[in-house]
């Protein structure tokens, strides 16, 4: 059972800022902070800005519209300038589509599953912090005509907000020293003040950023995380480059560091170097070991599991759990017990292969537990089931693929001997259903990559549909070869003595005829504008594929997909990413056919037909006896050549903007 001591929290906290206690057991946050800057700058002499109530004005908009309303009522909606607007603006708030401003940093996490001590540290109260670092404050931050972000301060005056917050610390300090000493209800009070004190300070920072605040200042706010990244890109480089230590996570205020350690004694050595080598640099901002992870399992962002040694110095263990789908409440009993067995099979330090090998047998047990025995009716009115009880039968599959599947395929997806589809099948599903649905193209991010560095055709081109040429005599359809085939069935002729029938489609070009038509046939012969409309017709389909614009989302247990975009924003997701299945998935919605798809293919194409490169590929000796050969071949297919070019030259991906790599003078 938590204690919570709502009643000696609420009165320290209400004693700090001197506000009414009747509003803080209302949890009006805002207020605190705003009764607070009021009375600091009342006594410093400062005219402080007017409130302005959004919903009076809201509700005296719609007198207007509505001029019938009572008088009695009418002052009935109006705005209480005591009460906190952060419950007047629920629906406002429930409404806005993102953040109006850029948060904190939260770096790509290095995904798997690290057996060596993990590192965390975290700085203590950033953003309160940064405000006394830089010296933020209404007084000394100069306003910028075209609202955007300003330049800190240069001002030597201390301004009022980090005054205030010096003091709030050094309060919060000499409580925690008398903490130390004292005992009894004594040392309980003296807890409850370092708390008020804590949770007062680290709100400063929010009526800064709040809209309806009274001392709402966006540039402001704006400044503060903009340090906040800055400070933390600068911590990610410093212990990368200059201690040479492996950064996995780091989220707005915290890092993870890979150590590559068993013994924790050195490891800890090693925190302590980060720390000393971190806050050397600044004056009032402090870095300090947050926890030490025996074992971790990084999933994504936000999203992680690890075994947490205690810090006393008694290596008591503990699993920490962080936005993995056993700590939601949308889950079912049994998909969190199951859950929380792989995960402690995972982190249990076993090799991969006796992991694999215990999940897998006890996903095939529940499995035949569930259909011997069913685990639960799908969610149903009683009445319904009062009225028919024998009507409804268990939806077992309903649990095993959409419960127990996912769950346990994301805890996985690190672990190598297993896929979503073996698990599937230990849990009776169809694994068909459950196959990787990314090609492998489309799992590397190709369009960080470029065509022309990768010198392999083979590998440059892996994953292209082929040029698929359709006989105009016998209707028949076959693979069009690239014209580099003349001259490895060259090489191979001279070998040996080719099976017949085997390199047929290496000779088309050669004669330019069907490979299943007998040579005499005229009507199996290619023209050059039958070649090239052949070919412009299969471009126009992949160029149809990509504007069908198809998402799917990547978590392998949701079978969700799209061509619409969905606009919600949730978290650091980018808009459009979130899938539509969310809280129940929390997968990202990922474009099958990436532009980088499209221009890899139209590329490949002029491969297939470019026979000018091919031939100087080769050295002048080896030249000489295709010269003649690709001449011929090549008047055949120019007029389809040039039209696959001019194709893939409209595509955007295949140019360089030169004004986003240089500044115009």
């Amino acid at each position: 059972m938590f204690h919570l001591s709502v009643l000696p929290l609420t009165r320290q906290l209400t004693n700090i800022s001197g506000n009414l206690w009747g509003k803080t057991l209302q949890g009006a946050r805002a207020q605190r902070v705003e009764y607070l800057l009021l009375h600091s700058f009342h006594a410093r002499k400062f005219i402080a800005p007017d409130k302005f109530a959004r919903n009076k004005e809201l509700n005296s908009t719609k007198r207007k519209m509505n001029p019938d309303t009572g008088g009695a009522n009418a002052d009935d909606g109006a705005a209480d300038p005591s009460v906190d607007d952060e419950v007047h603006n629920g629906d406002q708030s429930k409404a806005r589509k993102g953040p109006s401003y850029a948060g904190g940093l939260v770096l790509e996490p290095k995904k798997g599953l690290y057996d060596k001590y993990v590192l965390l540290l975290d700085f203590n109260s950033l953003y309160p912090s940064i405000i006394q670092e830089f010296n933020i404050c209404f007084t000394t931050v100069e306003r910028s005509s075209d609202g955007s972000v300003p330049n800190l301060p240069a001002s030597k005056v201390t301004g009022v907000l980090p005054e205030l917050l010096r003091s709030l610390v050094e309060r919060r300090r000499m409580v925690k020293s008398w903490l130390k000493t004292a005992s009894g209800l004594k040392k309980q009070q003296f807890d409850i003040q370092q708390q008020a004190l804590k949770l007062t300070a680290n709100s400063m920072y929010g009526c800064l950023g709040f809209s309806n605040s009274r001392f709402y200042a966006k540039p402001l706010a704006e400044l503060i995380t903009l340090q906040g990244r800055e400070i933390l890109q600068n911590t990610v480089d410093l212990v990368q480059n200059n201690l040479n230590l492996e950064v996995i996570y780091g989220d707005t205020d915290s890092i993870m560091i890979h150590t590559g350690l068993d013994d924790i004694s050195r490891a800890k050595a090693i925190a302590g170097k980060v720390i000393q080598e971190v806050n050397k640099k600044y004056r009032c901002l402090e870095i300090d070991l947050d926890g030490i992870y025996k074992r971790m399992l990084l999933l994504k962002k936000k999203k992680y599991a690890a075994i947490k040694v205690a810090l006393d110095g008694s290596l008591r263990e503990n699993i920490e759990r962080k936005g993995l789908d056993m700590v939601r409440r949308d889950w079912s009993l049994l998909s969190k017990d199951i859950g929380d067995f792989c995960l402690k099979q995972i982190l249990s330090g076993g090799t991969c292969d006796d992991v694999v090998e215990s999940i897998h047998s006890s996903l095939v047990q529940d499995s035949d537990n569930a259909h011997s025995v069913g685990i639960a009716q799908r969610a149903r009115h009683p009445e319904e089931l009062k009225r028919d009880p024998d009507k409804w039968m268990i939806d077992i599959d309903y649990y095993l693929s959409q419960q127990i599947h996912p769950v346990v395929s994301r805890l996985c997806a690190s672990i190598q001997g297993t896929s979503p589809a073996r698990l599937a099948e230990c849990l009776g599903l169809d694994s068909a259903k459950f196959q990787p649905r990314l090609t492998e193209s489309s799992n590397q991010d190709t369009s960080m990559m470029l065509l022309s560095v990768i010198d392999d055709e083979d590998e440059r081109y892996r994953g292209c549909e082929p040029l698929r040429l359709s006989c105009p005599s016998c209707s028949g359809t076959f693979d069009c070869p690239p014209v580099s085939s003349l001259i490895t069935s060259a090489s191979a002729t001279s070998v040996s003595d080719p099976i017949e029938g085997k390199d047929a489609t290496a000779n088309f070009w050669r004669h330019m005829r069907c490979p299943r038509c007998l040579d005499n046939t005229v009507e199996s012969k290619f023209s050059p504008s039958m070649l090239a409309n052949q070919m412009k017709r299969q471009a126009d389909n992949f160029i149809s594929l990509y504007y069908k614009g198809l998402q799917m989302c990547d978590d392998e247990g949701c079978k969700y997909s799209t061509h619409s975009v969905n606009l919600r924003v949730m978290g650091d997701s980018e808009r459009g990413t979130v899938c539509p299945n969310y809280p129940r998935c929390n997968g990202r919605l990922v474009r099958q056919y990436k532009e980088s798809d499209l221009y890899r293919q139209l590329s490949y194409f002029c491969y297939v037909l470019d026979a000018t490169r091919c031939l100087e590929k080769l050295d002048q000796k080896a030249r000489l006896p295709f010269e003649r050969e690709f001449v011929a071949v090549g008047q055949t297919i120019k007029l389809a050549l040039l039209e696959i070019q001019k194709i893939r030259d409209r595509c955007a991906f295949g140019w360089v903007q030169l004004k986003d790599l240089a500044v115009s003078i």
